[in-house]
């Protein structure tokens, strides 16, 4: 079920896309300096799990079904990728 929003159609989709580019920036970011702090992986593997939780308003066609309610999307690939990197990450911050 969906709230009726007092924004019009354009400013929901202005709030939409300045999300998803506060989002990317963000993940990129902690991945950039989770070369160096474990705090930085840690916040990019929050984002990624906040990412594959509000990404319903921009998913794009599914690639693998589960079932038919459920799938994996394009959209979904970015929070996957980002917890991808925080193992990586978390790797070879271990290593050192």
């Amino acid at each position: 079920m969906r709230w009726p929003s007092v924004y019009s159609r354009e400013m929901h989709d202005l709030r939409i896309v300045l999300t998803v580019l506060a989002l990317l920036a963000s993940m990129v970011l902690c991945g950039v300096l989770g070369l160096r702090q474990r705090l930085a992986i840690v916040v990019l593997a929050l984002l990624s799990f906040v990412w594959l939780t509000l990404d319903s308003d921009f998913e794009g066609d599914v690639l693998i079904s589960f079932t038919s309610y459920n799938g994996l999307t394009a959209s979904d690939l970015v929070g996957i990728a980002g917890f991808v990197a925080c193992v990586v990450l978390w790797w070879r911050l271990r290593r050192r």
